[in-house]
């Protein structure tokens, strides 16, 4: 029996291995490729001659465009594995991106690739070969980057609307669920299930051999699409009515391998657009009452919404424009670039408040200065889905601003060309303006000034917190503001006292639209109280020597003068006179010890007055006073025939000292009989009334009267007499002064010579 041709032929393994359909590539212990199949160049886009002989990894280098994937380091891993242990190897799907062809720099193309290392020994077990079997997972793995952004694509749509997104894998046998199904349904963490049959066990038993049976149907039909209407189980144990979309996605060989769809609560949908409906209604009432032009941008179809004010402010027909193209082709064009990439810039930049100004043209052509607010709302997803906004005329309110800019730098012009340093503020106490005395005086920029802690720190550090705390108290109340305060020359560093004042400047309304005020120089003033204050202590320390000289002299004379008058009392008793003129000088020596005697009691209630101090005052009546002192002069006025006529009906009494008061009365009472006139009787009247806060007293007589003219300004000395016939002191009138003084009040007298003299008191009432 022959043998057959074929069976004795030669086998040409290498021509074998070239035209496996495997992608298989063998290497050398040290990493040389020796031999790859056909089908591994086409797949790695390489021809024999560009990897044969070639080192791996500089065949197949790292794409520099993505130094995180790091490829080359996992390759490199496996193999060191392979060549340790002489056993096979898998590697999971990895990225691995492919040069292209004749590209030098860059030009890579995304690849993901699923690999077997296979050690090819000898008969010794020494490695001689390794055998790579790989596997181009690229279009699996955009497939499923394909479907994921279809699912995100799919929540951000259900999230819109309320819905819940769900993704069925069915060759994982895995259910995944958007956020929104513990909200919708309910369930919690623990609650949620990721298998298929999960959501089998919650579908109403009555509606689940229907829902089954179309499923199946999809199925068998490979319909790409689903749609069921049913009810789904909460967790607290109701059903709800929901409807179901699903999309379907198959293999090349026709199996189903995934479901994407979402599912929406009926009820609740149903429930929100209630909701939904009676807040439009509830906006629209509200945007129908404002006099701003509301609107509400669309920003999934660009739709736009105005209500009444763009007819009332701009003259067009609300109902006629209703897209965004209507906004932007009336926006000024010199403005249109800046309000339009702003508004979009805060749209794609998340941002939730938006505000711009510009021009708007109205219906007749004209332009209108407005003020457009805007508010971004976003999906659940974020998304931006909504814009609501309104638009005001500022037209009025940018031309007064104007006015006032125009009447504010004529103001500072003015204020310029005072001779103060001179300071503007805003309602809230915000200092915007000094003029320039202030800035060459402090050293201080306009700028500078016109920040807080940069004035405040020209005021001297002890008067500073004064300062702040007057300047907010006048700011917070409206009033008047005034203080003194010690400010540093900017060249010098030296301190000058200023009195700083300022105003608040008031609209129609009464509300304080600015404040104005000024910085005055009183530093010359100020050095001159001080030297008057050092004047009053020196007349104080000579008062003290004055009273100190007129108590010693009235105490350390008394005693001398009283024994003189004993002793001379003794020696008239015991000498015999002989001379005829005797007992007139007898006569004479006698009134002049009795004249020293009463200048001495008079020095004596000089001091007392002198030492008198503001005591409790009583209600006291003039009629009893004045009976107490006649009972006193009563010899007096007996002698003299003195009428003395009283009328205390409107202030019968004044609040004053006992003593103080019947000292007054009988030094007026007493001289007005002593320097009375010889050609007729004396008389005196004595009345009283209230004269604003004053008890006035008067005491007029009929007497010799004095010469005003020649006396005005000594009335009130001491030791000062204006009638030499008469024996007298000098110091009444000045103690009946100085009692009133003492108490707050005052005298004032009228006097005619030859006529008489009224003396007119005011005591201190209220």
């Amino acid at each position: 029996m022959e043998s057959s041709p074929a069976l004795h032929q030669t086998l040409n393994f290498e021509h074998i291995f070239l035209a496996s359909p495997g992608l298989l590539t063998v290497l050398s212990p040290d990493l040389y490729i020796v031999a790859a199949t056909n089908s591994y160049l086409k797949a790695v886009n390489r021809t024999r001659e560009e990897v044969i002989g070639k080192y791996f990894f500089d065949a197949f280098p790292d794409n520099p465009d993505t130094p995180d994937v790091k490829t080359s380091q996992r390759a490199k891993s496996s193999f060191e594995k392979v060549i340790k242990s002489k056993e096979k190897i898998s590697s999971p799907i990895v990225r691995y991106d492919i040069k292209q062809s004749g590209a030098l720099n860059g030009g890579f193309e995304e690849r993901y690739w699923e690999s077997t290392y296979i050690p090819i020994l000898d008969n010794t077990g020494d490695l001689i070969n390794i055998l790579i079997e790989l596997r181009d997972c690229t279009a699996h793995i955009v497939a499923d980057r394909e479907v994921k952004k279809s699912f995100d694509h799919i929540r951000e749509i259900t999230e819109v609307v309320g819905g819940v997104a769900w993704e069925c894998n069915v060759a994982e046998n895995k259910l995944t669920w958007s956020a929104a199904y513990k909200d919708t349904f309910g369930y919690t963490d623990q609650d949620l299930k990721t298998t298929p049959d999960a959501w089998d066990e919650r579908v109403h038993p009555e509606d689940y051999k229907r829902i089954r049976a179309s499923l199946d149907l999809i199925k068998a039909t490979r319909s790409k699409t689903w749609t069921g209407e049913y009810r789904y189980l909460k967790a607290d144990g109701s059903y709800t009515e929901v409807l179901d979309h699903g999309y379907i996605f198959y293999d090349e060989e026709g199996n189903l391998t995934r479901m994407l769809g979402s599912m929406v609560d009926l009820r609740q949908q149903k429930q929100r657009e209630q909701e939904l409906k009676e807040s439009n209604e509830r906006f629209e009432r509200i945007a129908m009452v404002t006099n701003d032009v509301i609107w509400d941008w669309n920003l999934r179809n660009d739709s736009l919404w105005w209500n009444e004010g763009l007819f009332t402010l701009f003259g067009y027909k609300v109902n006629s424009r209703t897209n965004i193209n209507f906004w932007k082709e009336n926006i000024h064009p010199e403005d249109l670039p800046r309000v339009q990439a702003g508004i979009y810039q805060a749209i794609a930049s998340g941002e939730v408040n938006w505000e711009d100004e510009y021009r708007f043209r109205s219906a007749d052509g004209s332009y209108v200065l407005v003020n457009d607010k805007g508010y971004v709302i976003y999906s659940e997803s974020g998304a931006p889905v909504r814009m609501l906004g309104a638009m005001l005329n500022i037209t009025e309110k940018r031309r007064v601003e104007q006015e006032r800019e125009s009447q504010l730098s004529w103001m500072q012009k003015l204020l310029d060309s005072l001779p103060h340093m001179t300071w503007t503020a805003t309602p809230e106490g915000v200092t915007e303006y000094f003029n320039e005395r202030w800035q060459i005086y402090t050293g201080l920029s306009q700028e500078e000034s016109c920040k807080m802690e940069a004035w405040l720190s020209a005021i001297h550090p002890k008067d500073q917190k004064h300062t702040i705390e007057r300047w907010q108290h006048a700011v917070q109340t409206g009033g008047y503001y005034e203080i003194e305060y010690r400010i540093r020359n900017g060249r010098e560093g030296s301190y000058r006292w200023f009195r700083g004042q300022g105003i608040p400047l008031r609209d129609e309304e009464g509300r304080v639209v600015q404040w104005i005020g000024t910085c005055t120089d009183i530093e010359d003033h100020k050095r001159a109280e001080e030297g008057l204050v050092e004047k009053n202590l020196e007349l104080e320390l000579i008062n003290q020597d004055l009273d100190s000289f007129v108590y010693t002299a009235s105490h350390d004379l008394k005693l001398p003068i009283i024994n003189m008058a004993s002793i001379f009392e003794e020696l008239v008793c015991m000498a015999e006179f002989k001379d005829p003129d005797a007992h007139t000088m007898i006569g004479m020596f006698n009134r002049s010890l009795q004249q020293i005697h009463n200048t001495i009691h008079d020095l004596s209630e000089v001091v007392k007055v002198q030492k008198t101090k503001k005591r409790d005052l009583e209600d006291l009546y003039f009629m009893e006073a004045v009976q107490d002192v006649t009972l006193s002069l009563q010899s007096m006025i007996n002698d003299t025939n003195t009428q003395l006529i009283t009328e205390f009906s409107e202030a019968p009494f004044v609040p004053f000292t006992k003593g103080s008061l019947k000292s007054i009365l009988y030094n007026l009472i007493s001289n007005s009989i002593k320097y009375r006139s010889h050609e007729r009787s004396p008389v005196i009247l004595i009345s009283s009334r209230i004269k604003d806060n004053f008890v006035e007293l008067t005491v007029k007589d009929n007497g010799l009267g004095l010469d005003m003219n020649k006396h005005q300004n000594k009335l009130f000395q001491m030791f000062k007499r204006f009638h030499n016939h008469v024996n007298g002191s000098g110091l009444g009138l000045y103690i009946v002064n100085r009692l009133l003084t003492n108490h707050g009040g005052y005298i004032n007298i009228d006097s005619n010579l030859g006529e008489g003299t009224t003396f007119t008191l005011y005591f201190k009432y209220k």
